[in-house]
């Protein structure tokens, strides 16, 4: 976890000393997100978990789950919360999988304009789940 200073302040008039700027940090959203003013961030990238509780079996060396990949309870505070510290010309990518993408767009789009969705392909081949699904080679 990232050791932030006691009182961290993001978006003041010497943004060089502000703990978040120009790092990646690895802090559970809830917290981090408090620490940040309103109305100050230009851009979000951000992988959350997808909600899918996923696990692959393709990889000889199996990662761990994913933590707190069961359930999508979080996300409307999540984006209420990015919209309290977005900028109002903020740009956001979401990356999220296509078994939740409606749940995400919809919960987004309460708060920001979806402009449109991308695509990443990944070219690579899709293995299925033996279970009847294709695999996509998108996300």
């Amino acid at each position: 976890m990232l050791n932030l200073p006691p009182n961290p302040q993001f978006c003041q008039t010497d943004v060089t000393r502000s703990a978040f700027v120009n790092q990646v940090n690895c802090i559970d959203w809830q917290d981090g997100i408090k620490q940040v003013f309103d109305n100050c961030i230009d851009l979000v990238v951000t992988d959350p978990p997808y909600g899918m509780k996923f696990q692959s079996n393709f990889r000889k060396v199996q990662h761990k789950s994913i933590q707190n990949d069961d359930n999508l309870d979080w996300l409307g505070d999540w984006c209420k919360e990015l919209k309290r510290v977005c900028k109002p010309e903020a740009h956001l990518y979401v990356f999220c999988s296509w078994h939740n993408v409606d749940i995400f767009k919809q919960e987004l789009g309460a708060y920001f304009q979806i402009k449109n969705i991308l695509i990443w392909e990944k070219n690579n081949t899709g293995m299925g789940d033996l279970e009847g699904d294709y695999a996509p080679k998108y996300e």
